[in-house]
């Protein structure tokens, strides 16, 4: 049985979690692969029972996880020398003790990945892979010490990483740019790969039955238009036009779905929510929300990206997402959700309208929903086109 070894430490591995840390290694899994997971603890931020690290546990999934000892050496308390020294102690010597066919890289900007480097370099054989979640927007390059790490430290790690990787994946539009332009990933190296839904907890086949459920649940009538949203909801969410935009469409058979944790900048807006037709869930897990996108007609996500934006994909919903100048465009697969340039009160209120009574415009936008997007975001396919599957199923 081929193995692959999963490594995360340029970002954290948490048990339970639906990232795509998470889920590439059990569907890797499901292809019948041995995997490994390879992470550490920083911090104290346990995601395992017990223990001092080094130690390794066994995931949900079945799936040793091998937490590293984090690297306390002196050097890691002084500014900016500190960018140069590894986070971890033990990643070379534990690779060599599990020996892999195959390394996914999460993360390109630490400079544990040469470690990784230097086995592939000794291990030809090897193949590597790696992912890239950074953008401009959540990894900016403003300040001297962000220029410095991501630019400078960053490009030195990304070129050794472009230099052996079979493909270095950027997981939206905007990273794929991002990893070329600051990490130093060639073009012909460089490509991109969703991020998705878990299609195991996408109750597809029974979904009149979990619509019926959910909607029995919030006291909704089944022949009612529902509109989701949702997520970790800031400002920048845009949730609060979207809710002025459904307030003043005022139909008593339209409903609005919102689940989440609202932010400190939201959090008098939450509580000055008084609509009859919105319910308003709170935090729910991962897993949960599936079912609530089969309960819905239409999800609308205006603001800033989120896995969710994927995962609704997944679930073959239809949907609106803000257009960030084609930073996200990779949501659109062939007409099942609309892109909206401009985000206002009046700009959703239009877009809403046009779907509420199930026209020609909601019917095909629902139509590509299942027959393209559930397929493209399925994290089963994501996973076989992360490793290049075909060619590597007996490496």
């Amino acid at each position: 049985m081929n193995r692959i070894v999963h490594v995360m430490i340029a970002c954290f591995y948490k048990n339970g979690f639906g990232y795509q840390e998470n889920i590439l290694p059990d569907k890797h899994k499901e292809l019948g692969f041995d995997v490994n997971i390879v992470t550490y603890n920083k911090g104290g931020d346990a995601s395992y029972k017990g223990g001092t690290p080094p130690i390794t546990y066994l995931n949900p999934d079945g799936i040793p996880v091998h937490v590293l000892k984090e690297n306390t050496s002196v050097l890691k308390r002084v500014p900016f020398v500190n960018m140069f020294v590894n986070a971890t102690s033990g990643l070379y010597k534990k690779l060599e003790e599990l020996q892999p066919d195959i390394i996914f890289v999460h993360g390109i900007c630490t400079p544990d990945n040469f470690e990784i480097v230097r086995y592939i370099e000794k291990h030809r054989n090897v193949k590597l892979y790696a992912d890239n979640h950074s953008d401009y927007y959540n990894a900016p390059v403003k300040s001297i010490k962000q220029k410095f790490y991501r630019c400078f430290c960053g490009k030195r790690v990304g070129k050794k990483i472009g230099k052996f990787a079979e493909k270095v994946w950027g997981v939206t539009p905007w990273r794929v740019i991002y990893q070329e332009n600051i990490y130093g990933i060639p073009k012909e190296k460089s490509a991109l790969l969703v991020m998705g839904g878990d299609e195991k907890k996408i109750h597809w086949e029974d979904r009149q039955n979990v619509r019926k459920h959910i909607r029995s649940k919030l006291q909704i009538p089944e022949n009612s238009f529902v509109f989701i949203t949702g997520g970790k909801i800031d400002k920048a969410k845009n949730i609060h036009l979207l809710v002025e935009a459904f307030e003043e469409i005022d139909d008593p058979t339209t409903f609005l779905i919102i689940f989440g944790r609202y932010e400190e900048d939201m959090k008098v807006f939450s509580s000055s929510i008084n609509n009859r037709n919105i319910r308003n869930l709170g935090w729910i897990s991962a897993d949960d929300a599936y079912d609530y996108y089969l309960a819905s007609d239409f999800a609308v996500f205006p603001g800033t990206h989120s896995v969710l934006w994927e995962q609704a994909c997944a679930s073959g919903t239809p949907a609106l997402f803000k257009d960030w100048d084609g930073g996200f465009n990779h949501v659109d697969v062939g007409g099942n959700c609309i892109l909206l340039k401009n985000v206002s009160k009046d700009s959703l209120k239009k877009e809403m309208l046009k779907v509420v009574g199930k026209g020609d415009v909601y019917a095909s936008l629902k139509e590509n929903a299942i027959s393209k997007a559930r397929k493209e975001f399925s994290y089963i396919e994501i996973a076989k086109r992360s490793i290049d599957y075909d060619n590597n199923k007996s490496v």
